[in-house]
């Protein structure tokens, strides 16, 4: 039971947001995208213009949106050939002996480990199961 409030008995709002329909945006903020989308290509123009005449701000942001920030970059790194897990850390040792002598950063050292440390569980899991089948194998075949 609820009263004119939209509140049940025990004084609480029924489920939902009966003030607003799914979905409906703030006029406000529609209003400024609006506003933006319509002016975009001269702000954009604007923006180019400062940072011609050497405005930092301006600069920086368009700069930013021509060369965006560089998240991963391939990196170059001779291992050793890896058949096994304990074949990975001969690998892990390569890894952070470059981490030290700063061939790799400490990141890309930490994806490299990552990684080999997933290729060894992967390894473990494939021997396991080898095993495993070729017990299943001989107990059926006695």
């Amino acid at each position: 039971m609820t009263d004119n409030n939209g509140r049940n008995t025990a004084g609480r709002f029924k489920a939902g947001n009966p003030g607003k329909p799914q979905g409906a945006r703030n006029k406000a903020t529609a209003l400024a995208q609006k506003l933006l989308h319509d002016s975009a290509g001269r702000l954009t123009e604007v923006a180019i213009d400062l940072a011609l005449q050497g405005d930092p701000s301006a600069l920086k942001m368009c700069l930013a949106r021509i060369l965006p920030p560089v998240k991963d970059v391939p990196v170059n790194l001779a291992l050793p050939a890896i058949g096994c897990a304990y074949e990975a850390s001969f690998a892990a040792t390569d890894v952070l002996a470059a981490v030290a002598s700063g061939e790799l950063t400490l990141a890309e050292g930490q994806a490299a480990l990552t990684a080999l440390e997933t290729y060894a569980r992967i390894s473990d899991v494939g021997e396991i199961e080898a095993r495993l089948a070729a017990l299943e194998d001989a107990v059926d075949r006695r």
